[in-house]
């Protein structure tokens, strides 16, 4: 897949594409380690696929496409998570090749994380192996739903 035909950080509608979309600004991702790691975080926080950037603070949107028939923002659905790595307007889009591993061999291959709970995040892998419990079976109860204010859900 050629990365200039996603659509990632692009709003409004493109020639040839039914749906409209939008993005949101989410905050700013904190990598002072340089790895930053991205998975589903609710299955494989910790194990996901980990890239090597400049240690940094980036800024992270969201893409969200309006998938309703009627184009009434009645079905809306996150398409893209971004991590900016460069300020400014876009000058090239282009695939990461996660630590250890080969660039893929043909432009149809790319690396991708499995979302088996549906979501995707991105961390600094080593904040993520220093600061999490040890036992990751105890995540859900401790960290994820913990029915305190600083809980995940």
């Amino acid at each position: 897949m050629e990365p200039s035909h996603l659509l990632a950080l692009v709003p409004g509608r493109s020639a040839g594409w039914k749906y409209t979309r939008h993005v949101v600004e989410l905050g700013t991702l904190r990598v002072p380690s340089g790895r930053l790691e991205a998975s589903d975080p609710f299955v494989g926080l910790g194990q996901g696929l980990v890239f090597a950037v400049p240690p940094g603070d980036y800024p992270v949107a969201v893409t969200i496409a309006d998938v309703s028939d009627a184009q009434n923002g009645s079905h809306l659905r996150e398409t893209y998570l971004s991590v900016r790595l460069a300020e400014g307007a876009v000058a090239r889009v282009e695939f990461l090749v996660p630590d250890g591993r080969e660039a893929p061999e043909s432009d149809d291959e790319y690396y991708g994380v499995p979302v088996d709970a549906g979501t995707v995040g991105f961390a600094d892998a080593e904040a993520v192996a220093r600061c999490m419990p040890e036992d990751a079976s105890s995540w859900y109860g401790e960290v994820f739903d913990t029915g305190r204010d600083d809980s995940w859900f």
